[in-house]
C-alpha cells in the first residue's frame, strides 16, 4: 500500500510539472480536454511501465491527478462542449454530486452533447437501478422520447439497459428483463451500428428459461442476417476517399460484429440441452489425456479462457475452490485455451510472436505462478470456440453426466455456478 501511494503521489507530481498552467487561456488554466490529455497520457506510459497493475490503482491514479488539475481550470465561460470535459473531470475525480449537478444541466440540451451527458448522468445513478428499477425505467424511456435513434450514438444504451435488465433478471423478473431489452431493440433501427443489439444474444437465456426458446431464434436469426447483409453491401460500396473509407471501414466492421455476436448467441441456443459438441485436445497440463466422451458420469465445468486475458486470471481463486470443493465429489473442472501465439508474463506483460513449442514451454511457468491447481488443455481451435459460440472470455460451461450442455455462465458467478453442480452432482 506504502509503494502504491508513494507511485500515485509521484504521478501527480509529474504531471502538474509537465501541465504547469500554460495553455490557450493563458492565466485563466489550461482547458480540460488538454488535461485530459496530460493524464491519459501520464497513465498510458505509467501502464506501459508496469506502475498500474490492476484496474483500482489506475483509477485511484486517475483520481489523484483529476483533484489535482480541476482547480486550475476555468468553472465559467466554458465552451459547451469543454463543459462537457470538466464534468469528465469532476466524474475521474470522483465528485460525483458536482458531476451530477453538472451534467443535469448538460442534458437539457437536444444536441450530441446533451446526448452523452444523459447517458452519463444514467451511469452515475446506476445505484438507483436496485433501489428504484422502475423509476431508472422510466429515465430511458424519457431519454428515447428526447432523442432520435443517431449514426453519431453507436453505443446505443448499451450498457444502461444491460444493467437494469441483468438486475430484473436476477430479482427473479426475466419477463422484465426481456422487456427492457425490447423496449431498446424497438426504438432502434439497423441502418447504424447499434450495440444495443448484442443484448438480444446476451438474454438468450431468460428466453430458454421462459419456454420461449424459438422467439429467441427467430429474433437472433433475423437480426443477424440484417446485420450480415447491410456490412456486405457497405464493403461491396468502400468510398475511394480516404478518410471517409476509414470511417466506412470502421462502422462495416461494427455490423460484422453484431452479427457474429448474434451467430454466438444462436450457438449457444442451439447446443443448450443438447450434448456438449468435442474438442481434439492436442496437449494437456495436471491431468491426463481426456475427451467429453470419456468423462461421461462426471459433471464437467469447461472454462474457456487465455493467458493474456486479465479477467480470466481474475477469476483463478473461484476455479481453484471449486475444483478444491468438489473434484473428489465427482466435478472435472477443465480450462480450455488455443494456441494465441502470445502470453502474458504473469499477468504484467504480454510476450508476442511466440510458435507454439515456446508457448508449450512457458505454460509450466506461468501454471506455478498462477496457482493452477486444476487440468488444463489446447484445444485444435481458437479459446473463441465456434462450436460453443464463445466470443468473450472467460466463459464457463456446465455439463451433466450424461454430456448435456446446461449452463453458459461468467466464472465469477460461483454461487450460481456451485449451486447447479450440486444439483447435477445429486441426480
Amino acid at each position: 500500500m506504502k509503494k502504491a501511494m508513494v507511485c500515485l503521489v509521484a504521478l501527480s507530481l509529474a504531471l502538474s510539472i509537465s501541465s504547469g498552467c500554460a495553455s490557450k487561456e493563458g492565466a485563466a488554466g489550461p482547458l480540460p480536454s488538454e488535461v485530459q490529455a496530460k493524464i491519459r497520457s501520464a497513465l498510458s506510459e505509467k501502464r506501459k511501465n508496469n506502475e498500474l497493475e490492476t484496474y483500482d490503482l489506475y483509477a485511484a491514479a486517475r483520481k489523484e491527478m483529476a483533484l489535482l488539475e480541476i482547480e486550475a481550470i476555468r468553472g465559467k465561460g466554458l465552451a459547451r462542449d469543454e463543459q462537457y470535459k470538466y464534468t469528465e473531470l469532476l466524474t475521474w475525480a470522483e465528485m460525483t454530486d458536482e458531476a451530477i449537478a453538472e451534467y443535469g444541466k448538460l442534458a437539457k440540451g437536444s444536441d450530441l452533447t446533451a446526448r452523452e451527458a444523459s447517458k452519463q448522468l444514467f451511469d452515475l445513478k446506476i445505484p438507483e437501478v436496485k433501489e428504484d428499477p422502475e423509476g431508472y425505467e422510466q429515465m430511458l424511456a424519457d431519454y428515447r422520447a428526447k432523442f432520435a435513434p443517431s449514426p453519431e450514438d453507436s453505443f446505443g444504451l448499451y450498457s444502461q439497459v444491460a444493467v437494469l435488465s441483468r438486475h430484473y433478471n436476477e430479482s427473479g423478473d426475466p419477463e422484465g428483463a426481456i422487456r427492457i431489452v425490447m423496449d431498446e431493440i424497438d426504438y432502434l433501427n439497423t441502418d447504424a451500428p447499434y450495440f444495443s443489439f448484442r443484448l438480444l444474444s446476451a438474454r438468450y437465456q431468460s428466453y430458454l428459461d421462459l419456454g420461449r426458446k424459438d422467439e429467441i431464434i427467430e429474433l437472433l436469426t433475423e437480426y443477424r442476417h440484417k446485420f450480415e447483409d447491410i456490412a456486405a453491401e457497405r464493403d461491396k460500396n468502400v468510398p475511394a476517399d480516404e478518410e471517409e473509407a476509414k470511417e466506412y471501414g470502421r462502422t462495416t466492421k461494427s455490423y460484422e460484429s453484431i452479427a457474429k455476436a448474434m451467430q454466438s448467441g444462436l450457438a449457444r441456443i442451439m447446443i443448450t440441452n443438447a450434448e456438449a459438441p468435442d474438442f481434439t485436445f492436442t496437449h494437456f497440463f495436471n491431468t491426463d489425456p481426456v475427451d467429453l466422451k470419456g468423462l461421461r458420469g462426471q459433471v464437467v465445468m469447461i472454462d474457456f479462457w487465455a493467458t493474456w486475458c486479465g479477467p480470466c486470471i481474475g477469476t483463478f481463486p473461484e476455479l481453484r475452490e471449486i475444483h478444491a470443493e468438489y473434484k473428489d465429489k465427482g466435478l472435472f473442472v477443465l480450462g480450455v485455451t488455443g494456441f494465441q501465439g502470445s502470453m502474458s508474463n504473469h499477468g504484467k506483460e504480454r510476450v508476442t510472436e511466440l510458435s507454439e513449442e515456446e508457448e508449450l514451454a512457458l505454460m509450466p511457468e506461468f501454471i506455478e505462478h498462477q496457482n493452477v491447481t486444476w487440468p488444463l488443455a489446447f484445444s485444435d481451435r481458437n479459446c473463441y470456440d465456434i462450436e460453443y459460440g464463445i466470443t468473450g472470455i472467460p466463459t464457463s460451461v456446465i455439463i451433466d453426466k450424461k454430456g448435456i450442455v446446461r449452463l453458459f455462465t461468467h466464472p465469477a458467478n460461483k454461487d450460481k455456478i456451485i449451486a447447479l453442480i450440486e444439483e447435477l452432482l445429486a441426480e
